[in-house]
């Protein structure tokens, strides 16, 4: 998935569906509009709410691309059907 700056990658208080893994570019984690982190290559985020596999997750702060930038994304729905399938590579992935 292809981000530009300043775009939100995920917003507080909406569903987490997603596993993320950032390829390229920085994004920064904010919490009521103050800046608590900044994330690069190689970053993750969404693996919490992965870890519970639960539809219903609620993001708890907002990720924003601080440039333009690249996210490797994996949709819940692939991950729960693939680890019924192979959970042994699913948890080497995660």
């Amino acid at each position: 998935m292809l981000v530009d700056r300043n775009d939100f990658i995920c917003k507080k208080g909406e569903d987490v569906d997603f596993f993320g893994v950032l390829i390229h570019g920085v994004t920064f984690v904010s919490v009521d509009f103050c800046r608590i982190r900044t994330l690069q290559i190689g970053d993750m985020f969404g693996f919490m709410a992965v870890s519970e596999l639960s539809q219903s997750t609620k993001q708890k702060y907002d990720v924003i691309a601080e440039t333009d930038g690249i996210l490797a994304v994996l949709p819940f729905g692939d991950i729960k059907s693939e680890s019924r399938k192979n959970p042994t590579a699913c948890f080497k992935i995660l």
